[in-house]
């Protein structure tokens, strides 16, 4: 089974012909299956992954109950934001934003030199880890309290905290820190 998983996942997509969603639903016995899906970073981010995930959820849930699944159109589709942004694009919006993000991001270096405690292979794996833990409440009520005061919000506040070595390069000197959000249409990005 890992050797499957490694196999698929690590196939390259090529963006001028594949569809940039992958699905391979693997049979382990009459009643086990273990269903695959390999999505191209360039097609989703986190917020669609979590509409897909919620969704699959609730057709295999209906499924599993001989029921017809009924998924509710979402309020906002990508073609409702592509038009947007076309609009906003051909009017002042994207003058005015490529002259903020030069004058906002002039200077800075386009990469980021972080201590690590080996060197970086020639050909990069982009294997990684995750580690998780739980917050008590006490802490993350102080640390909204933090935000609060300061005008920021939770993720502000926790992200560079969390971050060992982004705290050690900040000490050192000026640095930045970015992330990307999706925002369609004035809708709220979520942390």
């Amino acid at each position: 089974m890992k050797q499957i998983l490694e196999q698929e996942s690590g196939k390259p997509f090529d963006l001028t012909r594949d569809l940039m969603l992958r699905v391979l639903l693997i049979q382990l016995g009459s009643q086990e299956h273990i269903l695959l899906v390999n999505l191209h970073h360039i097609a989703s981010d986190g917020w669609s992954m979590g509409v897909l995930f919620r969704e699959l959820e609730l057709l295999y849930q209906e499924f599993c109950m001989e029921r017809t699944p009924n998924l509710k159109e979402l309020p906002l589709q990508y073609g409702d934001f592509a038009v947007w942004q076309r609009q906003w694009l051909e009017g002042h919006g994207l003058a005015e934003q490529v002259s903020y993000w030069r004058r906002q991001l002039e200077g800075i270096p386009s990469t980021i030199d972080l201590p690590t405690d080996r060197t970086r292979p020639v050909l990069q794996s982009c294997r990684g880890a995750r580690s998780g833990f739980i917050i008590p409440k006490a802490v993350r009520d102080d640390l909204k309290l933090l935000g609060n005061r300061e005008k920021a919000t939770l993720f502000m506040v926790c992200w560079p905290r969390f971050n060992p070595c982004y705290i050690v390069i900040a000490i050192r000197r000026q640095s930045w820190l970015g992330r990307q959000f999706p925002d369609a249409i004035g809708q709220k990005s979520r942390v």
